[in-house]
């Protein structure tokens, strides 16, 4: 995900989805438990610990673009 460009809070987020997935399969049992319990322990990317890109807070598009838009 990193060679691919991706910022590490969207990596993030997607590591979260997946360990929300293996959570939901281990409790309808289709996923064994230790598995879902072991990447429990897997953390996140940390802010200046990793190669990943980090993006600033998203700002709001200046007034003028939104003029044009209008018309």
């Amino acid at each position: 995900m990193i060679g691919k460009g991706l910022g590490r809070t969207t990596i993030n987020k997607y590591i979260d989805n997946l360990k929300r997935m293996f959570k939901w399969g281990t409790e309808n049992e289709l996923v064994p438990s230790d598995i879902f319990h072991g990447l429990q322990a897997v953390s996140g990317l940390r802010k200046g610990r990793c190669e990943a890109k980090g993006y600033g807070p998203v700002k709001p598009v200046p007034e003028r673009f939104i003029e044009v838009v209008r018309q």
